[in-house]
């Protein structure tokens, strides 16, 4: 193991002078990141697909969760933790951590303005909170009230440090947005406490739910406390050294040590959040075996685990990453909170290499696996999120393990929150900056103002996506010294073209930006056009799940299609594509506040089998006939009714 500096408990820390720099991810004073986010509070969505999302969610969802965490159990296990009311717990064992989420997807909505609702919704929580720590800083109410002689004691399937990690990350998010202060204070004295438990002459192990490494970092970065540095690498390296006692190792990513595991295994969010946290340990200290191990479990991830949607997770069983190239669309499970969980992870690596790559997958999970699981209504969630869905069947009604419908609320409601915080940050990752200039990884309108490293100069984006491809920046301030405005190439785009004040750019790609660098002036405006076709998409060879399919793909967007856009008489299941015709663009003005379906030609199988399900052989065609089918981009599915719907096509 390696020798630490001592991880000590390091007493009442003084809160540092809150700086309003909101980050998901700050790595300002990363010595070892090469891009840099900008503050939350120098970016602003404006109206366009993803602002109204994000509208919704801060409208709509965040206050429904109020009442849902009221309704469900998560407000009052704090009430009577701290003693302010009787009764008994109610809600899951970590139920603590979805309202940290919560709270910390407020304090992002803060960041970029005040609404004194959600800020008295929050403060309120927060003051339940803070009653319900402990004297020595110990912060769960399952086991204070259910088990207060269980601290500690079942690291495999307790969740202590998981919580305290969601803790800690919403007391950075709120407390840098607010400057409130009183939710980092208690992060601190639970991070003090945490300390004076674990370290190496101490108990030794880490937690089952990976969490805690990621918000340790976090933590230290908002407050300056080395000792939180510190304790998120000891829990990173006890990765595989003691056994957790459970069936299986791997489950839990404890089944080598960190810089062993090369291919990403087991429950895919503590796999993901792991990652997570060991991308912001290597940004802050810069190991190389570090970098090298989490290279290896992208490729293998993104080489043979991950659906065309973004999605992460191939089995319900144990809600794990798999085999390579089992991606079953029907038994999938591609958890809410694993899309979540990616975008994160591929945020830090973002900001650690600046390959383009990482951009990428935050695009495809963000457009498809993500905001599947998000309702039109702002109160309705997918957990588990299924590429291919029969239908409404009695066995997955109304669980979160459901393909057909979303649900009101989950019993386990993690996922809910955990769009709520990523729509709350989403412009946060649009733009980034460095010493050479300004990069633009994500489309959306907004305006973006630098006054960080790099150049000092304003933008402001209109943006088509995710229907068009037509982006236009405006340099609306900058300094005078030349600097380079990178922006990229998505990897689906197969033509581009840059206009600068209205002449031609003949501009190139290079690893997968264009790159413009010139002494910019105010009111340049600047042209991006992707072209976006619909294509259709083949699967690997080795992909058994989907052999013989094709799927639908236009700019980010992966279609789908439904059974309620068949005739009445029409099975989906009856129904081939015919792929050697191009599908054709159809803008619906009057479908879910407008949005682009496509048509495609197909064909409708007549299906004569007499009974039974298999027969001998024969080399006859089935006979069918012509129709048009339209399809809807996949995170639109289930908005209009609940029916079948399908992903990947059989060929006709």
């Amino acid at each position: 193991m390696q020798n630490y500096n001592g991880i000590v408990p390091f007493g009442d820390s003084e809160i540092p002078r809150f700086v309003h720099s909101t980050h998901t991810a700050n790595v300002e004073r990363g010595k070892h990141a090469v891009l840099r986010s900008i503050p939350m509070q120098n970016t602003r969505h404006e109206a366009g697909f993803l602002g109204r999302l994000r509208n919704t969610s801060r409208e709509v969802s965040l206050r429904y969760a109020f009442k849902m965490f009221e309704e469900g159990g998560n407000f009052p296990n704090f009430r009577v933790a701290a003693g302010l009311q009787k009764g008994d717990y109610v809600a899951r064992l970590a139920s603590d951590s979805d309202v940290y989420k919560w709270i910390e997807a407020i304090g992002y909505e803060l960041a970029h303005g005040e609404d004194a609702q959600l800020r008295q919704m929050a403060s309120q929580v927060i003051e339940w909170i803070c009653a319900a720590q402990q004297d020595d800083g110990y912060l769960m109410t399952h086991y204070q009230v259910l088990h207060p002689d269980r601290k500690w004691k079942d690291l495999a399937y307790g969740h202590e440090l998981y919580c305290a990690g969601h803790l800690f990350q919403c007391a950075v998010a709120y407390d840098s947005a607010t400057g409130d202060g009183r939710l980092t204070k208690a992060a601190l004295k639970l991070a003090n406490h945490i300390a004076s438990v674990f370290g190496p002459d101490k108990l030794q192990g880490t937690c089952g739910h990976p969490e805690i490494e990621t918000a340790l970092v976090e933590l230290y970065r908002f407050t300056g406390v080395e000792q939180c540095l510190d304790l998120a690498a000891f829990f990173i390296d006890q990765r595989g050294r003691r056994p957790m006692c459970v069936p299986d190792e791997s489950r839990f990513q404890n089944h080598k040590p960190i810089r062993e595991q090369k291919t990403v295994i087991g429950h895919a969010v503590r796999q993901l959040y792991l990652c997570a946290g060991v991308t912001d340990l290597y940004i802050e200290r810069g190991d190389q075996a570090l970098l090298s191990v989490l290279d290896s479990q992208w490729r293998d991830l993104a080489d043979g685990k991950l659906f065309i949607t973004g999605g992460v997770g191939q089995r319900h069983e144990c809600e794990v990453i798999a085999d390579a190239y089992e991606l079953p669309p029907d038994r999938c499970y591609c958890e809410t909170c694993a899309a979540a969980a990616s975008i994160f992870w591929n945020w830090r690596m973002l900001l650690a290499t600046g390959h383009v790559r990482h951009a990428d997958i935050i695009e495809r999970t963000l457009y498809n696996a993500l905001l599947a699981g998000y309702g039109r209504d702002g109160e309705h969630f997918f957990y588990a999120n299924p590429l291919q869905s029969r239908g409404p069947n009695g066995i997955s009604d109304g669980t979160h393990r459901g393909g057909w419908r979303r649900a009101r609320w989950h019993g386990t409601a993690c996922c809910p929150p955990n769009v709520m915080r990523l729509l709350a940050s989403m412009d946060h990752y649009v733009c980034t900056n460095s010493e050479d200039g300004l990069q633009i990884h994500q489309y959306c309108s907004t305006q973006i103002r630098n006054s960080g490293i790099g150049p000092k100069a304003t933008i402001s984006m209109k943006s088509g996506f995710p229907w068009a491809g037509e982006n236009r920046i405006t340099i609306e301030d900058t300094q005078q010294d030349a600097w380079t405005l990178a922006m990229r190439i998505p990897s689906w785009s197969v033509r581009f073209t840059v206009r600068i004040n209205g002449e031609n750019c003949d501009a190139e790609a290079r690893n997968g930006y264009v790159h413009i660098r010139r002494q910019w002036k105010p009111n340049d405006v600047v042209e991006l056009n992707l072209a976006m076709v619909p294509t259709w998409i083949m699967p690997h060879p080795r992909i058994d799940a989907i052999r013989g399919c094709v799927a639908l793909q236009r700019g980010p967007l992966i279609y789908c299609f439904e059974q309620c856009d068949l005739p009445p008489a029409c099975r989906l299941d009856d129904v081939a594509v015919d792929a050697s015709h191009l599908p054709v663009d159809a803008w619906q003005a009057d479908v879910m506040d407008g949005l682009m379906m496509i048509e495609t030609p197909a064909r409708l199988r007549k299906v004569d089998w007499p009974e039974g399900l298999y027969r001998s052989w024969k080399p006859d065609q089935p006979a069918s006939e012509p129709i048009t089918l339209k399809a809807i981009p996949y995170y639109a599915w289930a908005n209009r009714q609940s029916g079948a719907m399908r992903v990947w096509m059989p060929l006709a």
